[in-house]
């Protein structure tokens, strides 16, 4: 028989394989004060390129005996955290230990080769341990058990009175010089494991060295959260949104794009932003309460057939990590990733003491991960969301923990709870898409305007947060950036291709508009100078066609002659059809100089208004109007809006502007396609209905409302 005898050096080549920077190193040594329910973990870096430098790490948790030190501490790879889980013995927070494997004590090896250690645990003596790990690697001692440890057991000298704790200092630092990126990874990685939430088990790390300077541009807890460009807020209670917050919140650097905020019954504002009528936008499928008459319902009842789990309050921030957004925020986007990629997910807290393991990169308890797989353009995953559901221990009774404290049981009001969440997840999607799509459209890649692009952006992101080892990463990231690069040229190739095809279609559906009002203009006047005017413009659009392989030369045009032109062209169709122009559009007096093609605008306006006409028409309205006005959008785009007092469109926006897709009977469905073609080439996009001009009279409001924004010719 024979028994394994670990060499005293196998200790220090553990260390430098399981320990793999000095990074890695100083976050083991914060999760151990975590795990001992340390409200801060304080980190001091001192004197580091000077030769006698020391790096001291302390907490206020509750600290070891002398009776741990030996057979836990100084036993690597034992299981007493595990067992802490099984049993249910957390600390005084009552946090899952995040440790289990044994080898955070490696970490002090790692980064120096002296330590000092000084716990101490409520109402005991204080212990103190001095380790030399150069006897490790001695020739005097070959095997582990053969270096001897000395404790010391005493009153307490560090940790008086009631004070609990482990303070250790580690000196003769391995690492002789530590540069300015080390000391910012190590600052990113001990940051992102602060808790964004202040709650009972909240935990904070204080970190300093000699040069702050260094760590100056590296944001906070507080900063990262004000880097979310969406903030929101609600509550539940029953089946009832009882208050609801939702805000956009542009970079400074953003001066295209306006803050908005959507409120109800929201605390510190004494008016809502969205009443009544428009909370109705809030639920899919509304349902109002005829005896209140105040307040909107949502499909889910938390306390339907006797379960009590409200009131719940649900809040958080939400961000975006497109690399040409980040930019904009003029900030550490490294940190923030790393932040994200730690504490990002939906947390659960009861009565302020966090839920585990809700929240945790291994639970997605609400599918996130799974519905971006599906739909990464629109949905919300961990890695770009801080958020936490808050709830009364008292009156959510329904909702049972495990025994092992791992989340709650899995009966009928969890699955509620659960279901209500991704109910309130969905209504903040909503909003929060909307004002994504337009800081994609100005400052990044637009799922509309460039479906392939921005799927390729949405994947860097997800590698960005998913894949951990950096020189995978790397690769993966180089080859989508071939990819895009690649695709950019096949699609300038088969757009060049495919031109002359697409304006033939487009030749078609033109000719065919102005043969109808030529049509008009014989039966209403027989003999007109307009026929003549009609014919020369049919004449002009054929030539333009003819040309093809040519391109169309631009002009500065002013846009008020554009519209009134478009106007001529359809004035006896306008008055047929007892339709009324409300021309806001010549109220406008700033310069609305654009450079651009005058036809291709000219159509453009036709087709918008030949839609207005037809569908006016169609849905029998009375007092039939078409409300037209510009307006300045900034300093470089002008907003043109054109809508009717109709009933909408029947179609989504991403379907509207696809070609030969059309509710009209017998329709080529090129018309808005063709409009956003155009506007796009001159530089602009179209936007659809969902953020209405403050200036739209409110009889338009609920029709069909088409802004073009362009540029100026600046």
């Amino acid at each position: 028989m024979a028994n394994f005898r670990p060499r005293a050096r196998l200790l220090l080549q553990l260390g430098d394989q399981l320990i793999k920077n000095e990074s890695i190193a100083i976050l083991e040594l914060v999760k151990n004060c975590y795990d001992a329910g340390a409200s801060y973990a304080k980190i001091e870096m001192e004197k580091l390129n000077q030769g006698d430098g020391i790096i001291v790490v302390e907490d206020d948790g509750c600290g070891m005996d002398l009776e741990i030190i030996k057979s836990v501490w100084l036993e690597p790879g034992s299981d007493y955290k595990v067992k802490l889980k099984k049993e249910l013995k957390e600390n005084d927070l009552r946090r899952v230990p995040l440790g289990e494997k044994g080898i955070g004590r490696f970490s002090v090896h790692k980064l120096g080769e002296s330590i000092q250690l000084i716990s101490k645990m409520k109402g005991k003596n204080e212990i103190e341990v001095n380790i030399d790990w150069t006897f490790f690697n001695s020739k005097k001692y070959d095997y582990i058990d053969q270096v001897p440890i000395e404790i010391k057991e005493r009153e307490p000298i560090y940790f008086k009175g009631n004070k609990t704790g482990t303070y250790i200092k580690i000196s003769n630092l391995r690492t002789v010089q530590w540069s300015e990126t080390v000391l910012k990874d190590i600052y990113r990685s001990v940051n992102a494991f602060t808790t964004p939430f202040k709650t009972l088990d909240s935990f904070k790390v204080d970190f300093k060295i000699d040069d702050d300077d260094i760590l100056e541009k590296i944001p906070t807890v507080d900063e990262i959260k004000n880097l979310a460009l969406y903030r929101f807020y609600c509550e539940i209670e029953g089946s009832e949104i009882t208050s609801f917050y939702y805000s956009f919140n542009p970079y400074p650097l953003m001066d295209k794009l306006r803050p908005r905020k959507l409120i109800y019954n929201y605390k510190g504002y004494k008016n809502n932003f969205i009443g009544i009528e428009s909370i109705k936008e809030l639920v899919k499928k509304p349902t109002r309460n005829p005896k209140k008459n105040k307040k909107e319902s949502i499909p889910i009842d938390l306390n339907a057939k006797g379960q009590k789990i409200g009131p719940v309050k649900f809040e958080g921030w939400i961000f975006d990590r497109q690399s040409k957004i980040l930019k904009l925020a003029e900030t550490d986007t490294r940190a923030l990733r790393n932040y994200l990629d730690q504490n990002g997910g939906v947390r659960v807290y009861k009565d302020g003491i966090r839920v585990y393991d809700y929240g945790e990169p291994e639970n997605d308890w609400l599918g996130l991960e799974k519905q971006r797989l599906y739909d990464p353009g629109v949905k919300i995953n961990k890695g770009l969301i801080l958020a936490a559901v808050l709830i009364d221990g008292k009156k959510c009774t329904s909702l049972e923990e495990k025994t092992n404290r791992e989340g709650f049981v899995d009966n009928e009001a969890y699955r509620t709870f659960r279901d209500a969440i991704g109910y309130l997840m969905f209504t903040i999607e909503t909003y929060r898409n909307e004002d994504k799509d337009n800081v994609r459209y100005q400052y990044g890649l637009s799922a509309k305007t460039e479906p392939v692009m921005a799927s390729i952006d949405d994947l860097k992101d997800y590698l960005e947060s998913k894949i951990k080892d950096e020189q995978i990463k790397k690769t993966c990231l180089y080859k989508l950036d071939k990819i895009e690069n690649d695709y950019k040229s096949l699609n300038e190739i088969l757009l060049t291709s495919a031109e002359a095809g697409l304006n033939y279609s487009v030749a078609l559906h033109e000719i065919e508009k102005i043969t109808k009002e030529i049509k008009i203009v014989i039966k209403q006047e027989k003999t007109s100078q307009r026929i003549v005017k009609l014919i020369e413009h049919l004449a002009e659009l054929i030539e333009m066609y003819a040309m093809i392989i040519k391109k169309s030369k631009k002009k500065v045009e002013g846009l008020k002659e554009l519209i009134t032109n478009a106007l001529f062209y359809v004035q006896y169709r306008l008055k047929a059809h007892e339709i009324t122009i409300v021309e806001n559009y010549l109220l406008f007096k700033a310069d609305d100089q654009l450079l651009c093609n005058r036809r291709l605008i000219i159509s453009s306006l036709l087709n918008i208004i030949d839609n207005s006409i037809y569908w006016l028409e169609r849905a029998q309205q009375q007092n039939k109007k078409i409300f037209i006005s510009i307006a300045s959008l900034s300093k470089e785009h002008i907003e043109l809006t054109i809508a009717d007092n109709g009933k909408g469109f029947a179609l989504p926006a991403e379907q509207m502007i696809k070609p030969f897709i059309s509710l009209k009977p017998g329709g080529m469905g090129l018309g808005l396609h063709i409009v956003n073609e155009i506007v796009t080439a001159q530089g602009g996009h179209l936007v659809f209905n969902n953020t209405i001009s403050k200036e739209l009279p409110k009889e338009f409001t609920k029709g069909a409302v088409v802004k073009l924004i362009m540029k100026r010719n600046l």
